[in-house]
This record gives C-alpha cells, structure tokens and sequence, in this order.
C-alpha cells in the first residue's frame, strides 16, 4: 500500500520512502521521493522555505525551528522531506504522531537545544488507579478499582513496589498493555501479563496516550560537544519508532533515549563520539520498553555506552522494565565502557547476534536477563562478554580474539558452547556454567581461570569436550571451586585445583610439557581423577600440602593412564583411594540407610556405618545399600559378584548369640525418606522393618541370595567380609527386577549386634564395595 488517506491528508508508506531513498531507480515509471512528500523544507543562503504538497509556501525565514513547526502545525499525518542543508535545532521542538522526518543527501539538524526533539511527558496521566485483586503472570484480565477515563485502545502501564536496588536506589517493576476490552471494573489487555502484581505490593495502573509512528530517515544529528549535556531525541511513550540511515555525532548524555516505548527500530546508521562521563549512552532504552530491535548499524568512535538498558524513578513516568532487545548485525569500535549492556534494573530478554565489537572495555554485559549471544566476533576486548545476577545465557557460536577475558558467566545460568577462542582470552566462571564443545588455539596463557576464596566459592562449574592443542604451562585453574566436573576434554597444560570442594575429572586427555599433570592443593572436599590420559614432564597427579595436619578429604584416583617420571606424589593426604591397576569391576556405594526399630520413623541416611542384629533394650537393626549396575549390560558375562563389608564394631567384645548376615531383594525404596515403618515419604512397608523378597522370589522369605555367620565368641577385626552376591546381581542386570540394591539384615535379632562402615565412612579405603568379575 503506497499511501491512506486520513482526512484530508495523506500518509506516505514508511518502507517505500525508506526503499526510494536507498535505492538508485532509473525508470520513469517510479516516483522520486520528493513526488511523495507531504511538505517540503528547503534552505538556501540561510533561509528555510516550507512548501506544502499543492506547491504553496507556508513559511519562508531564518527561524529552522519555526519553519519544522509550520511544517507539523500544517500536517496531521504524512512525510517532511527536508533538502540538502544545515538546519539549526536552536530550542527543543515537539513531535506528534504519524509523522516521518526524511532527508535528502546532506541534510544535518545541527542541535544547540537539548533534547533537539521530543514527545514529552504530556501523555502521561498524573493519577493512578488501584488493582483491586492480583493480576498473574499470564494473565490478561486486571481488576481494578475503577475505569473511569479509560476506554478500548488506551495503553495503561501496571506496576507495583516490587523493587530491584541498585547504586543506593530502588527501581520498581512495571510494564505496558493495551486494552482490548473493559467488562465491570475488569480490563482485558492484548497480551499476557509477563510479571505478576500484587494487591499487598501496591499494584496500580496509569494510563498512558501513547504517540504512533514517529520515523527519522536520512537524517544527520549533530550536538554540541560530547562533554556536554545533550540528547538529540527524547522519546515518551511512542508505539512504532523507527529510525534509519541517520548519523548521530558530539552529544554527551544521550542520542535516543527511548522511555515507555514499544516496538521501536533503530537500522542503518552510524552513532560516533557519544560519551560523557556518568552517561553517554548512544541507545538509552528506558523502562517499560518493549519489542526493540537495533540493526545494521555503526557505534564507531569514543562511546562510554553505546547501547544500554536502564530504569529510573519518580515523577509520572516512574517504574517499569524493559523487554525483548535484539542487538543484530552491527559493529561497535571504541567503547570506554560496555558497548551493549543491561543494567540490573531491568529484566529483557536480549538477543546479541551477528555483531562485532572491538577494542572496548566491556564487549556486553547482560545483568538479570535471558538472553542468546549467538555468531558474534569479539576483538581485543578487556572483557568481551560479562552476565551478572539473575538470568538464563546461551553463548554459542560467537569467535573471540585478543581479549583479555573472553566471558565472565555469573548469572543462573550459562551455556557456552561451539565457540571459538582465538589468541588469548580466558573464560572466567563464577557461577553455573557449562563450557562445552569450544576451540581454543594460538593460546599461551590459560584457557579457564575460576578462582573464588575461603568465604565465596565459585560453584558450579561443568567443563566438556573441549579442545585447545598449543601447548600452554597451565590450561585451567581453579582456586577455591565447589562442585566442578572436567569430562572428555582435550588439553595442553596442567590442570590446577587449589582449596577445591568436590571435584570430578572423567575421560580427560591432557599433555602438560612443562610441569605436573593435575595439582591437587589443600583439597577442601573430595576429589575424583579417573579414566584420564595423562602425559606429563614431570608428575602425573601431584597431591599437595601445605597444612601442618595431614589433609583426610577423599581421594579417588582410578584407571588412568599416566605417561610421567613419577605417576603420582602424595604429600600428606590420608584418604587416598587407588586403583591404577585397572579394576574396573570394583564399584562404590551410591546410597546406604539404616533401619532402627527403636526409632522407627527416624531417617538414617548420612551415618558413618551401618549395622544389624539386635539389642534387647532396642530392638532389630537392618540396613539398605544401592550399587550403580549400569556399566553392566550382559548378565550371561559376569562371574562373580562379591559384596565386602568392613567389620569393626563392638571393638574388641564378644556378643551372647551369633550373627547370620543375610542378603536379600528389597522393594523400592528412596533413601531421603526410609526408615523403619516406611520406604518412602508418606508410603509405609506392608511390614515394618522392610519389605523384601528371598532367592526364590517369596516375599518376606527365608532363603537368603548369600550368608555368612560371624560368631558370637569372634570380636571384630577391622577387616572386610564378603558375602557372594552373583545371583541378585545377575538379576539385575538382565532386567529380570528393577535394581533395589541390597536389604541386609541378621537372622535373629537379639544379643547379636555388630556394625559395619558406611559410604559415609571417614577413612574411604574401609567404605562397602561390590567387585565384579567378567568372564574374558
């Protein structure tokens, strides 16, 4: 559609302005803009002319500013087209609605005013309206306590005192709806509600006169000194702003500051020298914003914020944040700060695609969002990409060179993935983050450094399938981590794990050329190394100490393959568990609980031991332990299967009666809620005590899978005991039963109390193990 017809005015199609301004045509059959102006606006020897569509001068003189306002007052609806020329912005004109500023070859509005144009605050209502009852996230019917003034079509922001601090303030919630009916005191509103407002929050409404279809094409805005306070265009509450093929030049606070608007488009143009200290913002996006897309364009020189979402407070236009930002296929060069960024004050979901970012402090730093950062090149950034506080982060795809730090990720959650890493730049993990699939090359320094301290861990943090081949001293650190997984990657350079709390190394391949292989210091939790290929000048895995006291936290270090002077160094760690020799049948408890009679609804899941038989004072003693069989997949292959418990307790004592150790299948259980009268939370044993079946399938039988007897007149001799298991196992693995693991219990229960270590055990070397033998 070329153009409507409103009144008696026409409005002129954006896109085909936009389209005849782009592209050169040679065909007479096409018109050139200047047929499909509404008003003309010319200037020539310092005299601007205004011409209406019929060819009749409505302003001739030296005022620019006056001249544009004729030129609105003249227009309900349609297109100024300006001619080549400087226009002088020399006081602040208003917009309306339904109207496109476009310009010819050379045309500059030169702003000595500021802003040099805006809407005002003038659509904003100064009263608010109480919700009457909580309005959902989802929702799209609000209660309120009145809808006088309000009809079908208003927009009306909703908020409430739900606040995000931040700098010493606090920033409310809020967003923008329109009204698509009104039923009683009930709106329904176009869209779904994204947050929820609370009556016991102060939830309310105000009603906004949005302004439409606001556009700039062509344009060239010049301000008067970027350490100045300057803003080229304010805009208030506006649906439908576009921007395109304009250059924004010398303005200190602001180029476009877009406040309480919706979908907005800013394409095809160059933003330069827009900085002054505490602002400089190229792209302010303000409060209740919504649906903004920035593409195609050049931030080029001396930014402190190129593209920032924020939030502000007080007065009528208070409250409110941001959503649905896409950042797509621009370049940014030469930013003091952070080229694009959200503050915390806000919660959009941001899309950061296809962009390049160079030389800039901060590439992007997305705080309390969601947000994709997808196929994007980043060059010698301090650091290229930083998430703070709450928010969901997909990082793939994007290629990294030259930064200092490639990705601080410290937010809910961090996916990083299929990048490239390219001379230099480390990724910096905080907070859950999983790094998988990545390249690194032309490396000399580390890859991951993720280092916390004694009273703030760093956590959370899975590193897989990765590459980096040059040879680096170090490839990862981590000091003062919790909770880290390394998995089948593939690495040049030591790994170093300093003050770590639970640490997983499985499947890894790493050539360290000039040091140890993996250096354990001053382990603060358990470590497991296992299944790793290990090549190293000089130790494999060095465990290190620099405590007075030996280090008792568990040590598993299992199946690897070490190619190194000395495979591995133990400085003072008491609790090493070792099985290089290659003993993959020999499999750890997963969860073991006791059942006490004396204590029938008490659950029993962390305890050092576990034990069985009976006290007379007491009662019965019985216990559950559950193996992980699922390396297992051909029962008709394994041999032998052998349960081993460590005896220790009563120490040195004998007992009245004998004790008869006897194994057999339990119904399912959950070891966060078993104890003695139930298997699970609110679900009882048909038999307290536990339910179980025998050899031959009979529930609560007799014939146990195995026994042993351990004598009354024997005291305990800090050994294992075993007890063949093969049969259960078998059944197991060939699916014949679901896997319940093992219910031990005594024959009798009555003066023959003994006690074996649990999982939970200190000394890891004297936990229950199941070994299992397969045939060659």
């Amino acid at each position: 559609m070329l153009r409507r017809i409103l009144g008696t005015r026409k409005l002129i199609s954006y896109s085909i302005i936009c389209s005849l301004m782009l592209v050169a045509i040679s065909s007479a059959a096409v018109a050139a803009p200047d047929d499909l102006a509404n008003i003309q606006i010319s200037k020539e020897n310092g005299i601007a002319t205004v011409t209406n569509e019929n060819g009749t001068v409505i302003y001739e003189g030296a005022d620019d500013v006056a001249a544009i306002e004729a030129a609105l007052n003249e227009l309900d609806s349609g297109v100024i087209l300006f001619q080549n020329g400087e226009y002088s912005i020399d006081r602040t004109i208003s917009l309306k609605s339904d109207i496109s500023f476009v310009g010819n070859e050379g045309v500059v509005f030169d702003c000595i005013s500021s802003p040099g144009f805006t809407t005002g605050t003038g659509g904003y209502s100064s009263s608010t309206t109480s919700v009457a009852s909580d309005a959902n996230s989802g929702a799209t019917q609000i209660s309120l306590s009145d809808v006088s003034g309000l009809d079908v079509g208003d927009h009306v922001k909703i908020s409430d005192d739900f606040t995000v601090p931040y700098e010493g303030k606090d920033y409310k919630n809020g967003e923008l709806v329109e009204i698509v009916a009104i039923n009683g005191t009930t709106i329904t509103v176009a869209s779904p509600l994204y947050d929820s407002y609370t009556v016991s929050r102060n939830a309310k409404v105000r009603e906004i006169s949005m302004f439409q279809n606001i556009s700039f094409e062509n344009i060239g805005f010049s301000g008067f000194g970027m350490d100045t306070s300057s803003t080229a265009v304010y805009l208030y509450g506006v649906k439908n702003v576009t921007f395109s093929n304009c250059t924004v030049e010398d303005f200190g606070t602001r180029a476009i500051l877009l406040f309480d608007c919706l979908d907005c488009t800013v394409e095809n143009s160059t933003f330069k020298r827009i900085f002054r200290d505490g602002t400089g913002y190229g792209i302010a996006i303000t409060n209740a914003c919504d649906n903004i897309v920035i593409k195609n364009n050049s931030f080029l020189e001396k930014g402190r914020h190129y593209i920032a979402v924020v939030s502000s407070r007080g007065g009528v236009t208070t409250d409110g944040f941001t959503r649905h930002v896409d950042v797509l296929d621009n370049i940014f060069r030469d930013c003091d700060d952070e080229a694009v960024n959200s503050h915390p004050t806000s919660s959009p979901i941001f899309r950061v695609i296809g962009n390049e970012i160079y030389d800039s402090r901060k590439g992007v730093e997305l705080a309390r969002t969601d947000s994709i950062v997808k196929d994007n090149k980043f060059y010698r950034c301090k650091n290229a990409l930083v998430t703070l506080s709450t928010g969901n982060h997909v990082i793939e795809g994007n290629y990294f060179n030259g930064n200092k730090i490639s990705i601080i990720p410290h937010a809910t959650s961090n996916i990083i993935r299929n990048n490239v890493f390219d001379n230099g730049g480390y990724i910096m993990p905080e907070l859950n983050a999983v790094i998988e699939n990545n390249t690194f090359e032309n490396y000399s320094g580390r890859i991951v450094s993720s280092v916390g301290s004694s009273s703030s861990y760093v956590e959370n943090i899975e590193i897989s399938n990765n590459t980096c081949e040059d040879p680096l001293t170090m490839a990862m650190e981590f000091g003062y981590a919790k909770n880290v997984r390394l998995n089948n990657n593939n690495l040049n350079g030591d790994l170093e794990f300093s003050g770590c709390d639970d640490v997983s190394l499985e499947g890894n391949r790493i050539n360290s050329p000039s040091s140890s292989g993996i250096r354990v210091i001053d382990a603060a939790g358990p470590h497991s190394i296992s299944v790793n290929e290990i090549k190293a000048s000089s130790v494999g895995i060095s465990l290190e100490n620099s405590r007075t006291t030996p280090i008792k936290d568990e040590i598993i270090i299992d199946r690897n393959v070490i190619d190194a002077p000395a495979a591995i160094s133990n400085d003072d760690y008491s609790n090493v568990i070792m099985d290089e020799e290659g003993s993959p049948g020999t499999l750890r408890i997963v969860e073991d609980s006791r059942l006490r009679e004396g204590s029938p609804d008490t659950v029993f899941k962390n305890e050092p031991y576990i034990d069985l038989g009976g006290r007379d004072d007491v009662g019965g003693y019985r216990d559950l332990a559950l193996f992980d069989l699922s390396d297992y997949e051909d029962a008709e292959l394994i041999e032998n299967a052998t349960l081993s418990l460590f005896w220790y307790y009563p120490e040195g004592m004998e007992r009245p009666a004998d004790t008869v150790v006897e194994i057999y299948r339990p119904e399912a259980w959950n070891p966060d809620y078993v104890t003695w009268n139930s298997s699970d939370l609110d679900t009882p044993w048909v038999h307290p005590g536990g339910d179980w079946y025998d050899q031959n399938n009979v529930s609560q039988g007799s014939t146990p899978y195995a026994t042993i007897t351990l004598n009354g007149s024997d005291v305990p001799d800090n050994s294992y005991h075993e007890l063949d298991v093969t049969g259960l196992v078998k059944e197991y693995v060939s699916g014949e039963y679901e896997n319940t693991g093992f219910l031990i219990k005594a024959r009798t229960e009555s003066g023959n109390y003994i006690a074996f270590c649990s999982s939970d055990y200190e000394n890891g070397n004297q936990r229950p193990v199941l070994t299992i033998s397969e045939k060659e």
